[in-house]
Parts: structure tokens; sequence; C-alpha cells
């Protein structure tokens, strides 16, 4: 009888759980705490505006970067905050993509200067 109500609790929960949703992070950012360039209003404003859930993130920029060369063959964050020293070491350590928001082409001296790593 055991056997036959566990198998039923099982069949049950697998009805349930694809109605459930996940609760975690949409967005991964490395190096975003909230009392540094104002992160705290940044990720409450995505929230607000694009309902994404992005956690704060304490580390700095050396282990941002070492968190990204480790996942350099399987990607997990998203975004990443750094310094110009640290910007500069993954841009040379091809640790970057290169992104361009809307609007890329307005800021011409940007895209000369730094091509990959930008925050706007």
């Amino acid at each position: 009888m055991k056997t036959v109500r566990f198998v039923l609790i099982l069949l049950a929960l697998s009805l349930v759980a694809p109605w459930q949703s996940a609760k975690a992070a949409d967005v991964i950012c490395y190096n975003c705490p909230p009392e540094w360039a104002d992160w705290a209003s940044m990720l409450k404003a995505i929230k607000t505006d694009l309902n994404y859930e992005i956690p704060h993130d304490n580390k700095n920029s050396g282990q941002a970067l070492a968190q990204i060369l480790a996942e350099k063959s399987n990607p997990v964050g998203d975004i990443a905050c750094f310094g110009v020293t640290f910007g500069a070491k993954a841009k040379a350590q091809e640790a970057l993509e290169p992104y361009k928001p809307a609007n890329w082409d307005q800021v011409a001296w940007c895209s000369r200067l730094l091509r990959s790593w930008v925050r706007m």
C-alpha cells in the first residue's frame, strides 16, 4: 500500500511540476554589489522596467574575471562589471564577447576606443 501511495504522489507531482515556475535569477551579474556604481538602483530599475531578477554579487573585479575564465568553455554569467585594469585583462584573455547596445554608433569615441567592453 505504501508503494502505491508513493507512486500516486510521484504521479501527482509530475503533473503539477511543469506548471510551477522556477525561482532563480533571470540574469547573472558578477561584481554588481549594491554599494558600488549605484547597482542597487540599477538592479531595481531593471526589475521594474524589464522584469529581470538580478541578484547582488559581491565579487571584486579580480574575482569576477577569475569566475569568467573558469567558466570560459561553459559560461554561466551574463554580465560583469570590471574596473578599467581588469576590463583590459579580460579583453586580452578573450574572456568577453563584443556587445553593441542600441544607438552604439552614436557613441563613436567609445566604439573606437573600447570595442567590446563598456557599460552605458
